[in-house]
């Protein structure tokens, strides 16, 4: 009996000391939001698709943009855009919610990154960039992270 009890104290010992499952960041982060810009110069358009991670990606195109359709996402206010000069980005119609704004002058959009952003009731994954700066309200935003903080930008470990 005593051989027994001490086989199993042993497998409880042994069971206490082996690591906690813990979750991490890929468990819980199901992908960034993604984002489809229309990009509008008179009649002719082109289409950019990227997901909401803070990156920046490259528009390839001179062509000249008048209009941006942010296709249901406030891209004026929460993605920044650089142009070949000087530019103003306004809305369509002042306190009416839309997604689409006007370039002035039209001039081609060389690229573009916006705030990131995960998918609806989720966080972002560890080492992900949590703090962006930009978009027409100015400022800093810091992004909820899955297992962890937000520190000098990125999601870090507990």
């Amino acid at each position: 009996m005593n051989l027994h009890l001490l086989l199993f104290s042993t497998f409880l010992a042994w069971a206490a000391a082996l690591p906690a499952e813990q979750t991490t960041a890929s468990q819980n982060f199901t992908g960034y939001l993604p984002i489809v810009l229309g990009f509008h110069g008179g009649p002719a358009f082109y289409f950019l698709s990227f997901p909401a991670d803070g990156n920046t990606y490259y528009t390839n195109s001179d062509m000249s943009v008048n209009l941006v359709d942010g296709n249901g996402v406030d891209a004026l206010r929460y993605c920044n855009f650089q142009t070949t000069g000087a530019k103003a980005l306004t809305g369509m119609q002042a306190g009416v919610n839309s997604t689409t704004f006007a370039v002035g002058p039209p001039q081609p959009i060389i690229s573009v990154n916006c705030r990131p952003t995960a998918f609806p009731g989720t966080c972002l994954p560890l080492y992900g960039l949590c703090e962006w700066c930009g978009g027409s309200t100015g400022g800093c935003f810091t992004s909820s992270c899955c297992n962890g903080y937000c520190a000098a930008t990125r999601c870090r470990p507990f």
